[in-house]
């Protein structure tokens, strides 16, 4: 899924926030993950997968675009 981005944070930042879930920053937009497949894995929910790794490299922002 698509939605309207912030042009304070950089392309490729990685963004986990209040809601279950996770975007990445591009040009214009982000883009919200609903799945995420790791490499030699099955495909699972991203608030799932967010549970079961190691979430400090991971930017956290108070206030999220809609």
């Amino acid at each position: 899924e698509i939605c309207e981005g912030d042009p304070d944070i950089l392309p490729g930042t990685a963004i986990a926030d209040k809601r279950p879930g996770l975007k990445i920053k591009c040009q214009n937009a982000y883009l919200d993950l609903k799945t995420i497949q790791a490499e030699g894995k099955k495909a699972m929910k991203t608030e799932e997968y967010l549970r079961g790794i190691d979430s400090r490299n991971i930017k956290v922002i108070k206030d999220p675009p809609v």
